[in-house]
């Protein structure tokens, strides 16, 4: 039991919303067929609570290799901004990724800054998302709309 636990403090995950598979590999190991045994044994007996991730990261259990942090800027919908690494909130991010439930989008939502500043919103979206902030350029004074006037669905 201690040799398993200190596995588990020692290993380190990753986010499958980003990944890059070689796709080769996981055929010659089969690990489709481990993510199909967790996902098996999880509907049995439910080890946890987080999507679909868990049992990616299960299978590929030290088999996988760390990209540049920029490439997936990840838990800006919860994380604070000193638990992101520091490429994640300058402008030379790849892609920022805003896992959790607090989207740019939505009031209260995290680094709206990003989201607004660097263009990453479409009036058409912003239709259906009646409670979407407006950016400062966007808003105005009197207005009580969250989306532009001009916003069309299509």
């Amino acid at each position: 039991m201690l040799v398993s636990l200190i596995l588990i403090l020692n290993f380190f995950a990753f986010n499958a919303g980003v990944a890059v598979l070689d796709l080769d590999f996981w055929r010659m190991h089969k690990l489709d067929q481990t993510v199909l045994k967790w996902l098996r044994i999880h509907e049995v007996s439910p080890l946890w609570r987080l999507g679909s991730n868990p049992p990616l990261v299960l299978a590929a259990f030290q088999a996988f290799k760390a990209i540049d942090p920029r490439w997936n800027c990840d838990g800006l919908g919860w994380k604070k901004p000193y638990d992101l690494d520091p490429s994640c909130l300058a402008t030379d991010a790849f892609i920022w990724h805003w896992s959790g439930g607090r989207k740019p989008w939505v009031r209260g939502g995290l680094y709206q800054r990003i989201w607004w500043h660097n263009g990453l919103y479409d009036a058409r979206c912003l239709t259906a998302l009646h409670d979407a902030p407006l950016p400062p350029a966007l808003a105005s004074p009197t207005s009580t709309s969250s989306v532009p006037a001009t916003a069309t669905a299509r």
